[in-house]
């Protein structure tokens, strides 16, 4: 699942998928590294794991602690 708000992670975790994330206001740069590397790992087996933790942990970080919603 391509997502970019926590909802979409949660939702692509409690069915098992994996998540992609686009990072909030880095959209442009997310999408070129899904095209440039991460659509290759999903389709030779090695997205799932360690190289997925590090996306998800780079777009967390980037989440406002607090948002203005």
């Amino acid at each position: 699942m391509i997502g970019d708000a926590l909802g979409d992670f949660k939702a692509s975790k409690s069915n098992g998928a994996l998540f992609y994330p686009i990072v909030p206001g880095h959209e442009e740069d997310s999408w070129k590294r899904f095209h440039d590397e991460a659509l290759d790992r999903f389709f030779n087996g090695t997205y799932a794991g360690a190289y997925e933790a590090q996306l998800v942990k780079e777009f967390d970080a980037s989440l406002p602690e607090k948002p203005s919603w």
